[in-house]
């Protein structure tokens, strides 16, 4: 019900569908309501997959990007779509990377780590 609702709120004019719904799931997900037995865990990374590929992948993507780079990132891309501007440079304006740079990234983090 909170994805669903965040989508009320997000009333983006344009949008990119893969990260609209990778930041409803990361909202649920940080709600403090995410029950992983009911919903299923946040897709963590695997080769092969690329962060358009659904919203526990975008989720956990995004996830990674706001607590390893700029707690910001998902507050600032939502108010860019909100506001009908987003686009692509606005991860390099947040995190210093491109968002395939981050994927890049993301994938060496979850390779050597747990997360």
């Amino acid at each position: 019900m909170i994805h669903e609702l965040t989508h009320s709120a997000q009333h983006y004019p344009n949008y990119p569908v893969w990260l609209t719904e990778g930041i409803a799931e990361y909202g649920y997900y940080i709600s403090g309501y995410y029950d992983e037995q009911t919903c299923g865990a946040l897709e963590p990374y695997r080769e092969g997959l690329h962060y358009t590929d659904g919203y526990r992948i975008t989720a956990n993507f995004l996830k990674y990007v706001v607590e390893c780079h700029n707690k910001d990132t998902v507050t600032i891309l939502n108010e860019c779509l909100k506001h009908d501007v987003y686009y692509a440079d606005i991860w390099e304006y947040c995190t210093g990377y491109t968002v395939d740079e981050l994927w890049e990234l993301y994938a060496i983090y979850s390779e050597n780590s747990i997360y």
